[in-house]
């Protein structure tokens, strides 16, 4: 039988668990608004029934407040955990399309290429109509002079943009060690606390909390499952084990974590032509391994800043290895003449234009799934200057079993990224810039200046020539009239000419033959001259160097409006036009040895007419007109931005809708917990009125009948 002061002992432990239950309920309101914080409840069960070996056989023993336990949804967390990935993705490439969309806007408070570009081609209207005025033939170079300031500004700005987001990539990584780090203590601090049968509410709170924040940054996949005694497997120890992972490699597991870290690139490692000096690439500490973020679920704030600061919307370089050899010839960008040679042919037609050519001229191939460094590259053009191979001099050893093995199998040069970041739109200013500078330049060496000397390139590189220069010699040939071919080519010298790989130039048809310009003035004793322009690649020329030529600014004179082509032998004095293309100027030299003008002036304007032409008749960029840059250029933007913006909104909008839902089970609601409060108020206050109660029939028992 039970004590008759048993009842004391019950209400006592209504007292105790009512009370936990209002301090839980306090602790609650007061941390209605802290940010990660879960609601708490009291676990309140019966106490262990005491046998009193009675007819009724047991009576209770009142209540017993087990546990506090966090209102949490491990549902809602993953689903939480997976949107992040995706809002942190488009949070930061919303943040930064803008910045590259307003690089191009043209207004009046700010004008941009089109201004730019019209009032170019204004001027050159002018000097259309007035082709020996000096103010007009001045105003072109300025003109021209502010439209590749342009261009060299949105270079720079987008260089400057990309150093930004480069920087924004190193503090991310320590964001993502440093929360690794607090979450590994949390780990040890939460089963030193839970091994000792209590729960760690704050703590996990806390973790959980940090776990939101990294998710934004890269995607994480979450376990946690309970350590139980090794001698006995059903037995819970009341620790856990708490794991995080990132595309399949452990980034915390407990308290130890797997660090990341950023390693700088060098010119060897170079993967886009304009990327700046100093880009950081993520390997794994530990392992050294690369930290891989382009698979197909690898979202976050992190790969978003790698999208802008690498894509080149796939303009990377990936071929068939078409041979290998150790020799070197027809140099056409700085290479080691001792470097083993890979001949790749592209797969992609995008890759055959040079001007669309984005690889730094030191830099990395892929063979095999091993990296090679090269230090130069030449190319080779079909007669519609379209790149058939490129041949890559490799600086890093590679023996002949590799050599054998890597034949006829691919090569990737560079880094395939499949968006249009920063290097995307670097490369079709590049694009655009040496298209354009090509076809204006074409036509100025064509031409004649005021002088009467030969006409030189307009547009340069930082005042340099923007194609190599090599052997401009006029190269002699016989003209067969019947067979309309060009045969006997000798050069001045007497020997049969060569191309850039030393092969000897066959007979052609010299209308199709892209590196020499035809002058007919009958059969037997024509000439060619070597057109420089046709044997340019303008790699070298980009939006961050292109510049009008000192000469031009220092002297507009220099402007070539009409045509002109020099005869290679002195001019006899008889009338030459019917024998002449059209367009072809003849000089003749007069007793000075000066030339003068036959059938033009030098104030001629038939050039300037074909530089009209450049503005809108002539596809030299995507397949529409110059003046369509600008409209191309934008529509690529505005479809990344708006996309940006429109996913943006969308993830933000499933991210409220998770929350609220998970807030639905761990949030406080004041007015759920002031119920809660009167309601603990009345049990606690029921459980005292229990002891009044007992107190006095206590006080009766013992006073009044004298037990």
């Amino acid at each position: 039988m039970s004590s008759q002061f048993f009842g004391l002992e019950i209400a006592h432990t209504g007292l105790t668990a009512f009370m936990a239950s209002i301090n839980t309920t306090a602790n609650n309101v007061s941390n209605a608004n802290t940010k990660g914080y879960s609601k708490q409840k009291v676990t309140l069960e019966a106490q262990t029934a005491l046998r009193v070996y009675q007819k009724y056989g047991s009576t209770s023993t009142g209540v017993l407040a087990t546990d506090v336990k966090r209102a949490r949804d491990e549902y809602y967390d993953q689903k939480y955990w997976d949107n992040q990935k995706s809002y942190g993705y488009y949070d930061r490439l919303n943040y930064y399309m803008p910045q590259i969309e307003n690089y191009f806007v043209d207004n009046a408070a700010n004008p941009g290429f089109s201004t730019l570009f019209g009032n170019m081609f204004n001027s050159i209207d002018s000097l259309e109509k007035d082709a020996g005025n000096t103010s007009i033939r001045t105003q072109v170079a300025s003109d021209a002079e502010k439209l590749t300031d342009f261009f060299n500004s949105t270079a720079n700005q987008l260089s400057e943009l990309q150093e930004s987001v480069n920087d924004e990539i190193k503090s991310t990584v320590d964001q993502i060690n440093s929360i690794s780090k607090k979450i590994s203590l949390l780990n040890k601090q939460i089963n030193v606390i839970e091994l000792q049968g209590s729960s760690a509410n704050d703590l996990r709170d806390s973790r959980d909390l940090l776990v939101d924040e990294l998710s934004q940054i890269i995607p994480v996949t979450v376990t946690e499952a309970p350590i139980v005694n090794s001698n006995y497997p059903d037995m819970k120890t009341g620790a856990t084990s708490f794991t995080i992972k990132v595309n399949g490699n452990i980034l915390v597991k407990d308290k130890d974590v797997n660090e990341l870290e950023c390693v700088t690139r060098d010119d060897k490692t170079k993967i886009n032509l304009d990327d700046i000096e100093g880009l950081y690439d993520i390997r794994w500490k530990t392992t050294q391994a690369t930290f891989e973020l382009n698979g197909d679920n690898a979202d976050g704030r992190l790969k978003a800043l790698f999208m802008i600061r690498d894509g080149n919307d796939e303009g990377n370089l990936k071929g068939k290895i078409a041979g290998t050899t150790t020799s070197s010839t027809g140099t056409k960008i700085p290479k080691t003449s001792t470097s083993t040679a890979i001949t790749i042919t592209p797969y992609d037609t995008s890759v055959t234009d040079i001007a669309s050519m984005n690889m730094p001229e030191q830099g990395q191939i892929t063979i095999d799934d091993t990296k090679y460094s090269y230090s130069g590259f030449d190319f080779v053009t079909d007669n519609d200057g379209k790149v058939v191979s490129y041949t890559f001099y490799l600086t890093t050893p590679i023996d002949a079993a590799k050599l054998a093995k890597a034949s006829g199998g691919e090569a990737v040069v560079g880094q395939s990224v499949n968006y249009k970041g920063i290097p995307y739109y670097q490369n079709q200013l590049n694009n655009f810039l040496r298209n354009f500078a090509k076809a204006f330049n074409d036509i100025e060496l064509a031409g004649a200046d005021r002088n009467g000397n030969p006409g030189q390139v307009f547009f340069v590189a930082d005042d340099k020539n923007v194609y190599d220069d090599e052997a401009t010699g006029e190269i002699k040939f016989t003209w067969d009239t019947t067979a309309g071919m060009v045969k006997g080519l000798t050069d001045d010298s007497g020997n049969t000419p060569k191309d850039s790989l030393g092969k000897e130039i066959p007979a052609v048809d010299a209308d199709k033959y892209g590196n020499y310009t035809e002058v007919k003035t009958g059969g037997v004793g024509s000439f060619l001259r070597k057109s420089t322009s046709t044997s340019s690649t303008y790699y070298r020329l980009r939006a961050s160097n292109a510049d009008v030529s000192d000469a031009v600014k220092r002297n507009s004179a220099v402007i070539s409006t009409t045509s002109y082509y020099e005869m290679a032998d002195k001019w006899d004095g008889s009338d030459p036009h019917d024998s002449l293309d059209s367009d072809v100027t003849v000089y003749k030299l007069d007793s000075e040895g000066k030339k003068t003008h036959l059938n033009k002036g030098v104030d001629a304007a038939d050039l300037v007419t074909k530089l009209k032409e450049l503005e809108s008749g002539k596809k030299l960029f995507r397949g529409g007109g110059a003046d369509d840059f600008l409209q191309v250029i934008y529509a690529d933007i505005t479809v990344d931005t708006q996309e940006a913006s429109i996913f943006n909104d969308n993830y933000t909008n499933i991210q409220k809708e998770i929350d609220t839902q998970r807030q639905s089970v761990s949030g406080v609601d004041e007015d759920e917990e002031a119920l809660d409060l009167v309601k603990f108020r009345n049990a606690y206050n029921l459980s005292a009125k229990v002891i009044s109660t007992l107190a006095e029939m206590y006080d009766q028992l013992i006073l009044n009948t004298g037990v």
